[in-house]
C-alpha cells in the first residue's frame, strides 16, 4: 500500500503549536533532528508549499524532505528597531520518531512553524 507524507495540525485552542505543522507517513510521527538539520531548530520554517518527499534514512526507515527556510539572526543585539532577522533557504530533513536519538546528543523537534522559504 503506497503512502505518501502529510502534514499534521493541532487544534488551535492548543496554544503552544498554533501556526506549527508535524508530518506523518501512515502511523508513523516525524521529526526534525540536529544530527541533519544543525542547531538552532526553532528557527526551521516549513511552508504548507513545501513538496514532501520521501529519501533514503537510515535503521531501514524512510526520511522525508522539505525545502524550507532558517532564520539568520543579522546581529547579537537582543532587541532593536529594525528587524533583527533574515533568512536561508535549507533543506529539512526528517526521520520517524521512533528512531531519534541515535546518532548522538543533540535537538529534536516534532512541531515546526510554517513560513516563507
Amino acid at each position: 500500500m503506497k503512502m505518501a507524507p502529510e502534514r499534521v495540525y493541532v487544534n488551535s485552542n492548543v496554544r503552544d503549536y498554533v501556526g506549527q505543522t508535524a508530518v506523518r507517513l501512515g502511523p508513523v510521527v516525524y521529526c526534525a533532528e540536529e544530527a541533519d538539520n544543525g542547531p538552532g531548530l526553532h528557527l526551521l520554517r516549513l511552508p504548507r508549499s513545501s513538496r514532501l518527499t520521501l529519501t533514503e534514512g537510515f535503521a531501514g526507515y524512510a526520511a522525508v524532505e522539505a525545502e524550507g527556510s532558517r532564520i539568520c539572526p543579522k546581529n547579537g543585539r537582543l532587541y532593536g528597531t529594525d528587524p533583527a532577522d533574515d533568512s536561508e533557504p535549507v533543506l529539512i530533513r526528517l526521520v520517524p520518531y521512533c528512531v531519534w536519538g541515535n546518532r548522538g546528543k543533540g535537538e529534536m523537534r516534532v512541531f515546526l512553524y510554517e513560513g516563507c522559504v
